[in-house]
């Protein structure tokens, strides 16, 4: 096997003030070609903490994660598609039930790949300068799987999860920050991201199969706060 690859990235903040039923427009990477993977990664910020900010997406693509919890004003989420060629370069992004300040958001595309991507995501309503995403066991085996870590809040980030490279970070009202590891394993559980200042944060751990893998239906993680299963 090999590790699947990023072959392309894209990304932007959008700091405008939306309504429901407003859309974000969503770059995404360039050369996307029938069966990439294509996968999104977006910080959303509400003008409510108590609100459960989302943004929905347009038919094809699919959840792979989302946590807001209840006093923090920060959302994250994830979607992923398997291209069909004909996707432009961006896609609307509609904001679903809470006014919207901004968003901030990486884009990947992805080959070498196999299955469908699987993430947990962790919120903390507490506030420090640690997010730490959580323990991510797909189910898969030992595999040589791609691993991304993210981290959202409305802080940058001064130092890395330990291992992890291929940094990247998109700072505005929102802050979206990934980075990723190639480790054959069976889970992984990244270390911390340090913030430049204490406040409220989300954080996820996600996983991509590789070519050639047989497809097994993934097993929720116990430290996962939200997982998605599929096959």
């Amino acid at each position: 096997m090999a590790f699947p690859q990023v072959a392309a990235a894209n990304g932007g903040v959008d700091n405008t003030d939306r309504a429901i039923g407003a859309n974000y427009a969503v770059n995404l990477p360039a050369g996307i070609v029938a069966g990439n993977l294509l996968l999104i990664i977006i910080t959303v910020r509400p003008d409510s903490s108590a609100a459960t900010i989302r943004l929905n997406f347009p038919a094809g693509w699919n959840e792979c994660y989302y946590v807001k919890a209840g006093g923090l004003y920060v959302g994250i989420q994830a979607e992923y598609r398997i291209a069909d060629g004909a996707e432009g370069a961006s896609i609307n992004a509609t904001v679903a039930n809470e006014n919207c300040l901004g968003v901030a958001y990486v884009t990947y595309r992805i080959t070498g790949y196999s299955g469908i991507p699987l993430g947990s995501a962790l919120a903390i309503g507490g506030t420090d300068s640690t997010p730490d995403p959580p323990d991510l066991a797909p189910g898969w085996g030992a595999k040589d799987i791609l691993w991304i870590a993210v981290h959202g809040s409305t802080k940058n980030v001064t130092v890395w999860p330990a291992g992890f490279g291929n940094t990247v970070e998109q700072a505005g009202d929102a802050v979206c920050s990934c980075c990723r590891l190639e480790l054959n394993a069976a889970s992984k559980n990244p270390g911390t991201f340090t913030i430049s200042a204490a406040t409220r944060w989300c954080a996820a751990t996600l996983g991509v199969q590789p070519a050639g893998a047989a497809t097994v239906t993934p097993k929720p993680s116990a430290a996962a706060k939200f997982i998605m299963a599929g096959g």
